[in-house]
């Protein structure tokens, strides 16, 4: 099983992606030791990401054609 989840890059979606793998993990039968090294990894990647992979928006630049 999977899921595609497709979120803004803010820390305040972290909660979606908890969302989706209590889903995942709960349809699939997965351990309780399992599920928390499952979340927790994921956790732990998805907030990488959105924290040290984003770029964020440059503001008053101007075009100089």
């Amino acid at each position: 099983m999977y899921k595609i989840i497709r979120i803004e890059s803010t820390v305040g979606n972290l909660r979606v992606v908890e969302n989706a793998i209590d889903e995942i993990t709960a349809a699939i039968g997965i351990s309780q030791d399992d599920y928390g090294k499952i979340m927790v990894s994921a956790m732990e990647a998805v907030n990488n990401a959105i924290l040290h992979g984003t770029i964020p928006p440059r503001k008053n630049c101007r075009n100089r054609d």
